[in-house]
């Protein structure tokens, strides 16, 4: 597996396993993700929309 670096436009980022980066885009695809702050209560959706850029980080 792995990792990637999800960032949104807001600025917020998280981190996915997958295979591929095709997997992420298919992960993004079904729009039921987001980013829960740590000190909120309202997630940050995850989708088409949000999305500024998928990266690959290095081990």
């Amino acid at each position: 597996m792995k990792k990637f670096r999800i960032t949104l436009k807001s600025g917020h980022w998280t981190e996915w396993e997958a295979e591929d980066i095709d997997s992420v885009y298919q992960k993004i695809d079904l729009g039921h993700r987001g980013i829960l702050p740590i000190r909120g209560r309202d997630a940050f959706p995850i989708n088409q929309e949000t999305v500024e850029k998928v990266e690959e980080i290095e081990e």
